[in-house]
Parts: C-alpha cells; structure tokens; sequence
C-alpha cells in the first residue's frame, strides 16, 4: 500500500525535469502498471530497469527509497579518442600507458606556445611534419637557416612531440596539431659542442617572445659537466622556459654518474621505460639510466618519423624526453600563463606512482597526460603553495 501510494506521489511531482534510472526486477510490473494507468512521467525499459523524470529529484528518490538502486542519469564515461593514421597500431599500447587517449579528449592541438628542439636539425618537407614546424628555425651549427636533417636523430625527435595527427597517415605525435615546433639545429652527426648551443640559447632568449617559447627538448647530453652550458640552462629557466632532457642510454645511476644537462638544477629529466605491447607490463627499459630523475616515459620501440617522408621505431630516453615535451605543451596551451615552474610541478604531481619503479625514477613517476591537463596550475601566495589546512 506505501508503495502505491508513493506512486501516486511520483504522478503528481513528474515533470520534464531531472531524470533518475533505477532498478527493482521484484516489483516492475507494479511500476509499469501504475505508470500506464495513472499517465506518471515514467518509462520502463524492461528487465527491472525504468526511468521517472522530476523536479525534485532528491525528494523522488526517497519516495523510491524501496527500490533496489536508484540514481541520477549522469555520464558514466567518454569516448577515447583514437587517430586513424595508419600505424598508430604500433604507438596504442605506450600511449594508453601515460593516458594520452584519454587526454586527447581534452586537448590535441597547440596554440600559442612553441617547443624548441636542440637536435641534428628536421625534414622539414616530410608530409608527416612541415605543417607543424614553426617557418623560422635556425642552424645554430653553421650560423644560418638551412636545418636539413643528415643524421635523423631530430626528425625522430620531432615526430614523437608532434607529428601531425589524424590525417590518415604515418603516426601521431602526442600533440597532433599547430605550427610549434621550432628547430633550432645545434649539430651534423651524434656529437654536440658546446658553441652551437651557446647560439641556440641566445637564438631562444631573443626570440622568446616573438614565438611564444616555452619549452626546450634536449635529447642529449654527457658526463663531463660544463659551466657554461650550466650557465645557459640558468638562462633558460630564468626566461620562464620549461627545460625538458633526456637521462641517458647507459643504464647507470645518476646520483653516482650525473648526465647533464638533465642533471642540472630546476631541469626535468626523463627516464625510459618499455611498455609489453600484449601484456601492457611496464618496466625501466634496460638501457635507460636512473636516480635522481623527475619522470619517466615510453621510450622503448618508439614509432616515429625519420628521413626521407618515412616512418620507423626508436629507442631511448632520447625518445622518452619528446614525449613529456609533447605533453607540457598540451598543457600550456590549455593552462594560458601557466608558468615553466607550475608547468613542472603539474607534471610532477599528476603522474602515475609506480611501485615497480621506485627504485630509479623520483617517486616512482610516470607520465600521465589525462591527469595532467586536468590538474590546475599550482599557485603561491606570500612565496608559499595556496592549500587547505589539515
């Protein structure tokens, strides 16, 4: 009788307002009985499952109170979004590793920011990338514009962070579209001196603003520290710059052989990891050095873009780098203003903690770009972090 009686209740408050989805397998012939002959602004699906709409949906809820569940019609989930290009197949895996579907979701271009990348130069016709590199680049080698790419380290480079998504070719980079990819060219073969990145850096700080640059990729590096190029990277983060470098392919513990520059104060340096692509297991790849690293990233049977407007793997932290690259992009371009050090921070909180790397990368960090885009940038007040008190 209490259950009748609260649906004649339902009948007078239905209206065109919240929707609640609710099940009671026991009593839905009863519902669907009533809802017929008494006209209620309620639907019936079958199998248990019905549907009454209100304007006072708490107030439903409670006179429903006997029914098994009943809840809003909220969302419950979206769509990933997933390119077509046509060997995204080999990038799926290591890419659902660090969210990047997910954060697709949220943001695939980038607007207003550029990421500069020190390295052998680019392809600058490969089909794959020419409408995302930025027009102006500079051979800071020879001391002129001619960035062509004789050793393909920097075409690779620049595929992970942004090869052109979605067109129905090739790969995608983790940042699909926007022309932000800025080459600077600092070397011909493997080997980088230090008076073309002495160039590159005051070809960054004249420029910065002109286009927008707000991040810089150094997939290389060495053991024998330098004070100038130390110098150089205080000038970068000076210039509110996010400084993103490799850790190294010699698999040894940074704290006793520190790399730099990723070794250098305020610098976020990358780990690699290899990701199985049946099992999804993820483990530090074998070559990849650890320690007193920020982060780590897929950086193992990388799909990239290489010479010649073709395509191939990679491995390295050299390939691990661009793809944190890719992502403080994103998320400088969604957080307008975000600074290099909330950029940083975000990246730092937002990751994934994994217990099977905590021995070699800081807090067992691993990159992930969902969470990271949604995560605010951090603000300070009076020099300290805004929160709640605990």
């Amino acid at each position: 009788m209490k259950r009748l009686l609260n649906l004649f209740l339902i009948g007078l408050l239905s209206a065109q307002g919240a929707s609640l989805i609710c099940y009671d397998p026991a009593l839905e012939g009863i519902y669907q009985a009533c809802a017929v002959k008494n006209g209620l602004n309620l639907t019936v699906f079958g199998t248990g499952f019905f549907r009454v709409n209100s304007l006072f949906p708490d107030f439903i809820v409670k006179l429903l109170s006997g029914a098994k569940i009943c809840e809003p019609n909220r969302p419950v989930g979206k769509f990933f979004y997933t390119p077509n290009d046509e060997y995204y197949y080999a990038q799926e895996h290591y890419f659902e590793i660090i969210k990047l579907p997910q954060a697709w979701r949220i943001s695939r271009s980038v607007r207003n920011v550029a990421v500069a990348v020190l390295d052998s130069g680019v392809q600058t016709d490969h089909p794959d990338l020419r409408q995302n590199l930025v027009l102006k680049a500079y051979n800071a080698y020879d001391d002129n514009e001619d960035v062509e790419d004789y050793d393909g380290h920097g075409t690779a480079v620049s595929g992970v962070i942004g090869a052109v998504g979605n067109n129905s070719r090739g790969i995608a980079g983790v940042a699909w579209q926007g022309r932000f990819l800025l080459t600077i060219k600092i070397s011909h073969d493997q080997t980088v001196y230090l008076e073309p990145v002495v160039r590159a850096v005051n070809y960054i700080l004249r420029n910065a603003k002109k286009f927008n640059i707000r991040v810089v990729n150094l997939s290389w590096g060495g053991y024998e520290r330098s004070s100038i190029l130390e110098q150089l990277i205080k000038k970068l983060l000076a210039a509110n710059i996010l400084v993103i470098a490799a850790a190294g392919n010699d698999a040894v513990d940074v704290r006793q052989h520190p790399l730099y520059p990723a070794a250098f104060k305020g610098v976020l340096s990358v780990a690699s990891v290899a990701v199985d692509p049946e099992e999804g297991f993820i483990d530090l790849s074998d070559f990849s050095n650890y320690g007193n690293v920020s982060i780590a990233a897929p950086g193992t049977d990388v799909a990239t873009t290489v010479p010649e407007s073709q395509y191939g793997a990679a491995s390295g932290t050299s390939f691990a780098a661009p793809i944190v690259a890719g992502a403080a992009a994103l998320y400088m371009s969604k957080h307008r203003g975000a600074t290099a050090k909330q950029t940083f921070e975000a990246l730092r909180i937002s990751c994934t903690r994994m217990p099977e790397l905590e021995d070699f990368v800081n807090s067992g960090c691993l990159l992930n770009v969902h969470k990271l885009l949604t995560t605010k940038p951090v603000k300070k007040r009076n020099g300290k972090k805004r929160g709640r008190r605990r």
